[in-house]
């Protein structure tokens, strides 16, 4: 199946309630490694099973239309 990559802005920025640990991302990315995940000025930790706020996991890599990143704990 291939990928339709669009013509977007490669950001989403988020303000978080302090439980919120799943986010969205409007943009198409091929790898896991292709995306960095911030907190405030801190850059997260990609975790296949993340286990605590500073690691996250992502979901969609390699489909059209964007995916979802979750964080292991609340932001």
């Amino acid at each position: 199946m291939p990928i339709v990559v669009n013509d977007t802005t490669p950001r989403n920025q988020y303000t978080a309630t302090s439980a919120q640990t799943t986010f969205t991302y409007s943009f198409e990315i091929f790898e896991v490694t292709d995306i960095k995940v911030f907190q405030g000025s801190t850059l997260l930790t990609y975790a296949s099973s993340p286990s605590d706020k500073t690691e996250y996991k992502v979901t969609g890599a390699g489909t059209s239309g964007g995916g979802t990143i979750v964080l292991g704990g609340g932001a």
